[in-house]
């Protein structure tokens, strides 16, 4: 029972079964089924890059995540809450049930809000895991404080001239001992598996329609049974 984030120039995902190097898998936890295992190592590898690595998000601050009820939007806000940050959350209509009983400080719908004029207060670290044009990504930066960090998993735009804001861009990565670390919170409770939706192997092409379509909510699983 191993759970680990696959090769992306390698086929094999959607298969009965994968060969993967022993270095990039850990043990799943006990009580998590697979279907739950699988929801975990792409979400909150790319999140823990984002955040962990390097000391990003400190304990206590506050951080804007944009995008937040995706994936790694929500391993985003389950590492956050480990750090004791308080925590910020931009989602369209459709999913910001997701966002219920999390305990963040606001969550705010992009669709029908000012994100500028709604935030009550400027943040340590922005987080931007949504496919944003570089000149949407700027208009953020003034939620930022003079030394903050603006993360994003879709690039960067160029830094204006005198800023004291720090850029980050991040891709998912295999890494056996960011793995380890998520695995050793999933055993002390303090994160969970972030799965919304199981479906069919059949139903692969539906799901990625949905995707494609802005239509799938949260973090889908496929039940591989052929």
């Amino acid at each position: 029972r191993v759970y680990g984030y696959l090769d992306i120039r390698r086929n094999g995902s959607y298969e009965e079964y994968v060969t993967l190097l022993e270095e990039d898998v850990c043990k799943i936890p006990r009580g998590l089924t697979f279907e739950e295992a699988a929801s975990i190592p792409l979400s909150y590898l790319t999140a823990y890059e984002a955040l962990m690595k390097n000391g990003t998000l400190k304990q206590g601050q506050s951080i804007l995540i944009y995008g937040a009820t995706g994936g790694v939007g929500l391993a985003s806000i389950a590492l956050a809450k480990t750090m004791d940050a308080k925590i910020y959350a931009v989602a369209g209509t459709e999913s910001l049930s997701l966002l219920e009983g999390k305990g963040l400080q606001k969550t705010m719908d992009y669709k029908k809000e000012n994100i500028l004029e709604e935030m009550p207060t400027k943040v340590d670290v922005i987080v931007n895991l949504a496919p944003l044009k570089k000149e949407d990504m700027l208009s953020l930066f003034p939620l930022l404080k003079e030394e903050g960090i603006f993360v994003s998993t879709t690039g960067v735009p160029d830094l204006p001239e005198g800023s004291g804001i720090t850029l980050l861009s991040v891709q998912t990565k295999r890494n056996k001992e960011h793995l380890a670390q998520i695995t050793k919170l999933l055993e002390e409770n303090k994160i969970t598996s972030l799965r919304t939706s199981t479906w069919p192997i059949t139903d692969a092409p539906l799901v990625h329609r949905l995707h494609e379509e802005r239509k799938l909510l949260g973090k889908a699983v496929f039940q591989v049974e052929f």
